[in-house]
């Protein structure tokens, strides 16, 4: 006998932040006028994680969605000379980021704190460490509470625009789309 395990609507702290961040990417990136199924069949490879609440796919991909675009904006900052040490490091953690390979986040999210505790000139960390956090959470409700806090960084965060969201899109389910079918 099969036991149908029941889950619960996403803590009312982290979905709104989660679910906006979503939605705003899902917006950014699928052109309008055409058949928007490519990019819902692309989202729907999307790893499935074990958090006991719903959504879990959708909080998988905000939380891949808001680390990639902290990764692209750390990304300009480097070309104009104002980034910090784990910025750096964040550019070169695209694997870690796009993986649900504990080993490999914890890796990326080692290499990323160490990093920024090397920074001589004091910069603001709280991104590295949001996203430390979040690559070391890859199961349970903490992986919802670590996604929605660096979603709501993210959201709030005045540097991001449209081509990180749809540059992190593309990062996060782009191997996954099949162009045709009215994809333009």
């Amino acid at each position: 006998m099969t036991t149908a395990r029941r889950l619960h609507p996403l803590p009312a702290p982290w979905a709104e932040p989660i679910l906006t961040l979503v939605h705003l990417t899902r917006t950014a990136t699928t052109p309008t006028g055409v058949d928007p199924e490519p990019w819902a069949a692309a989202e729907a490879g999307q790893t499935v994680l074990r958090t006991g609440y719903k959504a879990a796919r959708r909080t998988a991909s905000a939380g891949q969605y808001a680390a990639h675009a902290l990764r692209l904006h750390a990304a300009a900052a480097i070309a104009h000379g104002e980034a910090a040490s784990w910025a750096h490091q964040l550019v070169q953690e695209k694997a870690a980021l796009t993986t649900w390979a504990p080993a490999i986040r914890a890796r990326g999210a080692h290499r990323i704190l160490t990093a920024a505790g090397q920074d001589f000139v004091r910069t603001d960390a709280e991104p590295a460490l949001l996203i430390a956090d979040w690559l070391l959470t890859t199961a349970g409700p903490a992986v919802v509470e670590s996604t929605g806090r660096l979603a709501a960084y993210v959201l709030a965060h005045p540097g991001i625009d449209v081509d990180h969201l749809v540059g992190a899109w593309h990062a996060t389910h782009g191997h996954r789309l099949q162009r045709g079918r009215g994809a333009a």
